[in-house]
């Protein structure tokens, strides 16, 4: 039998304290977890003389992209017909703070610019 413990993503040292489980499996799915969060992770096995001690904790920060982006507005400038203004509403930016845009223009032939 195993015992996998995790810290929720809360904990401020190496230690962890809730248990996911306690069954004769060994892997575990842990679904929810929030992208930019550490979180740590240990497990200890148990026989018929009782458990042993939990393994060094595991240290794992999921990664969270950018929610999509809206479809963009585009406008004739009101000042100048030969230019063009585009905007978008701002993307979830879930555990991390955008850092830049990438914007893409079609042209008359068909390709991505």
């Amino acid at each position: 039998m195993y015992s996998l413990s995790w810290d929720n993503g809360i904990a401020t040292n190496n230690e962890t304290s809730i248990v996911l489980t306690e069954a004769d499996v060994t892997n575990f799915t842990v679904n929810g977890v929030i992208g930019g969060t550490t979180y740590r992770f240990a497990v200890r096995a148990k026989n018929i003389y009782g458990w042993g001690e939990y393994s060094t904790a595991t240290i794992v920060v999921p990664v969270d992209k950018p929610g999509k982006t809206e479809t963009p507005t585009v406008a004739l400038s009101p000042l100048d017909a030969t230019q063009v203004q585009v905007s978008w509403d701002l993307p979830n930016e879930h555990s991390s703070p955008i850092t830049s845009y990438e914007i893409l223009f079609m042209t008359s032939s068909g390709s991505m610019v």
